[in-house]
């Protein structure tokens, strides 16, 4: 029996090998989790507008390849990182600490704010942006959590249209 491969997206020099959705990167947007949503409040002028994958909450890991160079900015899960649960489905493989980021040429840029859909959690933990300008061929697989996969965001700011 043959696995079908996940359908990849083709968007603006970028092949997502995900089935995700697109939006535009701004306050009140929302991210799935596996229990409710993330709510980005005052997202950075140097990051809004811009576009982002509104990935599953159970996704795990973003998967992207680069057609064109660009910079690209990535925003992971700010809270347990390498967290999340136990090890089964062989995900902690996967896991990238911050150091490797870096050692890949990421540079911590900053952080999103959120707040959760439920009123109960309260604090909670930012997203980490990272940037990098990236070039054409090179592909990444970054995971940073069993269930929370990073945010891939890309595209020209309000500011720039």
């Amino acid at each position: 029996m043959r696995v079908k491969p996940a359908p990849a997206l083709i968007i603006d020099g970028l092949k997502v090998h995900h089935d995700t959705p697109i939006s535009q990167l701004i306050d009140g947007k929302a991210i799935p989790l596996g229990t409710g949503h993330h709510i980005f409040i005052d997202v950075p002028e140097s990051v809004k507008g811009r576009k982002f994958t509104a990935r599953d909450g159970y996704q795990g890991n973003l998967r992207f390849d680069v057609l064109e160079g660009q910079t690209i900015f990535v925003a992971l899960y700010g809270k347990d990182w390498g967290g999340g649960g136990n090890p089964s489905g062989n995900w902690q493989q996967e896991v990238v600490t911050r150091e490797q980021m870096e050692q890949q040429g990421w540079q911590h840029f900053g952080s999103l704010a959120v707040k959760h859909s439920n009123p109960e959690y309260q604090n909670e933990a930012p997203w980490l942006l990272f940037s990098r300008n990236c070039k054409s061929g090179e592909s990444f697989l970054i995971r940073n959590h069993k269930y929370q996969a990073p945010v891939l965001i890309w595209g020209p700011t309000m500011a720039q249209r």
